[in-house]
């Protein structure tokens, strides 16, 4: 039998233009949520407003905010949500991107075929507003033409990139609140979702599904634009990814992964150290100074001897 109980999970902020197509797209489902949370983080443009006036009388769709109305960035909202749903899965959707009616149907399809997975994704219509055609950006959210389970961590280029697109994600609840009671809502700049899936994936397997059955909105205000324009925001993303990955792997996966992020870690800080002017220091410089701040981290480090 096909389960049905699941949230749909929806952070805002400043969506005024998106949240309704959003919104709808997950009460359209041809398999209906339990419920649709909508977390508002402190928006400004009127979002919230439009929320409670189009919703107020529905029964299915909750709306919470940070207290004072504060902006607390997406993973505080994401947890908020999580931590007020009751159903064995959830739904993340961005609030500028689209559910097609089926979407969820198709995961839970997929569920029956792999049963243990933790966390199900799947390919995505990316739909380019003018303002971001042509675009410098590469989708690769498709992993294939088939179902496939796998085991993120096992996968080659699981720390190079993130394969995952949040909107198409459907997760067991339970397994995935544990990991972000763990992480620091404030200590995240960007790539929250990649941090959040590299951790998840030490716990169980995650299951692809080759239907583009959500449509991801890449345009100029959303959160992936705002990184394509700006290459020291992309290194400094990545490399607070790296240390918090650093920070909340498993001790049983340190010794086998500690080293390979290590090494992505002293080869960022020398990309950022001669990437925008002249080279200001030396290979072996930048490489000590990488060292000492991979050092300065609270968790005990396994060595990471520098073969790059």
């Amino acid at each position: 039998m096909m389960p049905q109980s699941y949230t749909v999970i929806i952070p805002c902020f400043n969506a005024k233009a998106f949240i309704l197509d959003a919104v709808n797209s997950a009460l359209d489902q041809s398999l209906l949520p339990t419920a649709v949370i909508v977390i508002d983080d402190g928006s400004t443009d009127g979002s919230a407003e439009l929320l409670d006036h189009t919703f107020r009388d529905n029964k299915n769709v909750v709306i919470l905010r940070h207290p004072n109305h504060a902006r607390c960035g997406v993973l505080a909202s994401r947890k908020l949500g999580l931590s007020t749903a009751n159903t064995e899965w959830v739904a993340f959707l961005d609030a500028d991107d689209i559910f097609a009616p089926d979407k969820l149907a198709y995961q839970f399809e997929l569920l029956t075929q792999y049963p243990n997975a933790i966390m199900l994704h799947t390919s995505a219509e990316v739909v380019y507003a003018p303002d971001m055609a042509p675009s410098g950006w590469k989708n690769e959210f498709s992993m294939g033409t088939e179902p496939v389970e796998y085991r993120l961590p096992e996968e080659a280029s699981w720390m190079d990139t993130n394969r995952i697109c949040n909107s198409t994600a459907l997760v067991r609840r339970v397994p995935l609140l544990a990991i972000m009671n763990r992480i620091t809502p404030d200590q995240v700049f960007q790539y929250e979702d990649w941090l959040i899936w590299g951790l998840l994936g030490f716990e169980g397997s995650f299951v692809y599904g080759p239907s583009p059955v959500t449509r991801y909105r890449l345009h100029s205000e959303s959160a992936t634009a705002a990184i394509l324009k700006n290459r020291i925001k992309q290194s400094y993303s990545y490399l607070e990814l790296l240390i918090q990955l650093l920070l909340h792997i498993p001790e049983t996966a340190r010794e086998r992964f500690a080293p390979p992020i290590g090494r992505r870690f002293r080869h960022t800080i020398r990309k950022l150290s001669t990437a925008y002017a002249p080279a200001a220091m030396s290979k072996e410089m930048t490489t000590q100074i990488a060292e000492a701040l991979l050092n300065a981290l609270p968790r005990p480090q396994t060595s990471t001897t520098d073969h790059s």
